[in-house]
């Protein structure tokens, strides 16, 4: 199935459904793409509240090619962590054939077919539930109902679309128009960036705690500094130091012998140990 095919899958369309979660903070730690990396999520959550996160919510995908997926869904749940629902999340949670994965090779679809069909076993009824009933879309809202930021996992119309950091300005205004909050998070390609979109709006990608590809083997998550978008000292229209992108090192070692150990494909625990790959 060629990309363009799989995130037009109609499975994978906006479902409608938001979570609004008032906040009256001002320091957002967006983790995402965990991919049943314990050690990673331990990491991510570790150092978001040591740097003082008022709130941590994620872009999904808690599952999937990592050994540790109903840990990751236990350890989520219990420390009541907002969750957007991602492609991999929808796909384990309602038993789908394909996890809306835009796979370039054969070789690709059959390890991704492997790593599909080991998650679902290895999650419990209760942690295919909670998976299907995730939102689509996170709004957080202070405390007089004002928007301050949007998270979900693909993009506003589609869970597994992928919004890169090159994408056209025009493209990205049109794409978050129906929202008005001042900050939309991402996550889905699995590389960090912060995008200025002008008005003092910013597109920010948390990356990957527990599967990156930007080329070093690191949690990677985001802080939002909310109180920055109305700091006068900043340039109109280049927020972007609201945003930081952050990288904390883990057991990457221990997650990939973990991998090999569950069987799944050796290639997934490479990726760990050199945060490279598709």
């Amino acid at each position: 199935m060629a990309r363009t095919d799989v995130e037009h899958n109609d499975a994978f369309r906006r479902t409608g459904l938001r979570l609004r979660i008032p906040f009256e903070g001002s320091r957002l730690a967006v983790i995402g793409d965990v991919h049943g990396n314990l050690p990673a999520l331990h990491a991510a959550i570790h150092d978001a509240v040591r740097r003082g996160a008022g709130l941590v919510v994620s872009t999904g995908d808690i599952v999937g090619y990592g050994p540790w997926p109903q840990a990751c869904i236990d350890f989520i749940r219990e420390r009541c962590i907002p969750v957007a629902q991602g492609n991999y999340d929808r796909g384990a949670g309602e038993g789908l054939a394909d996890c809306g994965c835009a796979y370039r090779t054969a070789r690709e679809r059959r390890t991704g077919q492997i790593s599909l069909s080991w998650t679902t076993r290895a999650i419990n009824d209760e942690g295919r539930q909670w998976l299907r009933g995730l939102p689509f879309a996170l709004e957080i809202a202070g405390t007089g109902g004002q928007p301050l930021a949007v998270v979900f996992h693909g993009s506003p119309r589609r869970v597994n679309e992928y919004v890169r950091e090159d994408r056209p300005l025009g493209s990205l205004g049109a794409l978050l128009a129906g929202d008005a909050a001042p900050v939309a998070v991402c996550g889905h390609t699995h590389v960090p960036y912060v995008r200025p979109l002008g008005g003092n709006r910013l597109l920010v990608n948390a990356g990957s705690a527990g599967r990156p590809r930007h080329g070093r083997p690191l949690a990677t998550y985001a802080m939002i500094h909310l109180g920055r978008l109305d700091d006068p000292a900043l340039p109109a229209g280049e927020p972007s130091e609201a945003a930081e992108l952050i990288e904390v090192p883990y057991e990457a070692d221990r997650a990939a012998s973990a991998v090999l150990a569950s069987g799944l494909p050796e290639e997934f625990a490479v990726m760990l140990r050199t945060g490279q790959g598709d």
